[in-house]
């Protein structure tokens, strides 16, 4: 809609970044002519969603949040920025992110994007996914969190 309606015609904007991350290991394994079903099918789950009004369930998300990126082979530009977006999302509604494993070739990408610097702190950075989990567990039994128990 933005590139018809304003901006640029070549603009990426809303969920698109996000779609990319999608498409791209789907389009390795299956080839270009699987975007479209892919898309129709991501558009009617979010639609679906939305109708039986899914987004209320996020409340039940226990408070620490561990994004492990240790696994994550590309990051362009726009998927940092997602990754950022997404952050900002969960730290707004008190959701604590920790990130566990960030590579170093990525780790500059993130901090440009300032997708790290959504973190509500700088120590939620961890190497090993048992760091982040004992750190997640001092956030739960501070907080009084039911997902404590």
């Amino acid at each position: 809609m933005a590139a018809v309606f304003g901006g640029s015609p070549v603009q990426v904007s809303g969920p698109t970044g996000a779609m990319a991350v999608v498409l791209a290991p789907t389009i390795a394994a299956h080839g270009a002519s699987s975007v479209a079903l892919v898309s129709i099918l991501a558009g009617l789950l979010v639609l679906v969603a939305g109708i039986a009004r899914l987004g209320r369930l996020v409340g039940y998300l226990p408070w620490p949040v561990i994004l492990r990126l240790s696994r994550l082979h590309i990051l362009d530009a726009t998927g940092a920025k997602a990754l950022g977006e997404a952050i900002e999302e969960l730290e707004t509604r008190g959701v604590t992110v920790l990130v566990k494993g960030v590579q170093q070739h990525h780790r500059h990408l993130l901090t440009t994007t300032g997708a790290l610097g959504k973190l509500r702190h700088g120590d939620h950075l961890f190497t090993t996914l048992d760091e982040a989990v004992t750190h997640a567990r001092s956030h739960v039994r501070h907080e009084g969190h039911p997902a404590a128990t």
